[in-house]
């Protein structure tokens, strides 16, 4: 291998780099051109040998390959914690609702979902219940007529005690004062 025979190899890489990074998503074309593409570009001119070309090339891809990972985990995370939200989302009022039923329906280890969770939607998984929860009971404070008890189950809450506690915690007043104050006004 002569000189100019890396510098060629080096051009044909760059070349099919380009189209293959075009198919990447946006985070990787911008990793590639301000990281990476003109350190392949310049192996030609670090390298005197064809092992130390293939070496210092090896050493590139590599690194490439570890970014081009991180971020598709990084998507497969947020795929996975955007799932679990709109599972919640649509699953609030069933009492059993719990971090082991949506990993169960991601086939996920519970660990892993509460970890992913919090990363991505930057909430722990009960509190984003909680919160999903206690948006329905107000909504239904203020524009029904339910009976509180109702609510509560409607809410997600098969006890009403249990409702209440965490209505009063979530609001600092209990869900019966809430709805005469916010319905005065």
């Amino acid at each position: 291998f002569r000189k100019r025979d890396m510098a060629e190899f080096a051009q044909a890489f760059l070349k099919r780099m380009e189209q293959a990074v075009l198919a990447m998503s946006s985070p990787i074309q911008t990793r590639w051109k301000s990281d990476y593409q003109d350190r392949f570009a310049s192996l030609t001119e670090t390298a005197e040998t064809l092992a130390e070309f293939q070496e210092q090339f090896m050493s590139l891809m590599n690194q490439f390959e570890a970014c081009v990972e991180e971020d598709r985990q990084a998507r497969r995370h947020h795929s996975l914690a955007m799932q679990a939200k709109h599972y919640i989302d649509a699953h609030f009022a069933d009492p059993g609702l719990s971090l082991v039923q949506v990993s169960d329906y991601l086939n996920l280890q519970p660990s892993a979902l509460s970890v992913i969770f919090k990363e991505e939607i930057g909430e722990k998984f009960v509190d984003y219940v909680l919160k999903v929860r206690m948006q329905q009971a107000k909504q239904l404070l203020l524009e029904t007529e339910d009976s509180i008890q109702s609510v509560a189950i409607n809410s997600g809450y098969q006890n009403v005690n249990s409702f209440y506690r965490a209505f009063k915690k979530f609001q600092d007043i209990p869900p019966g004062e809430y709805r005469n104050m916010h319905r005065a006004t």
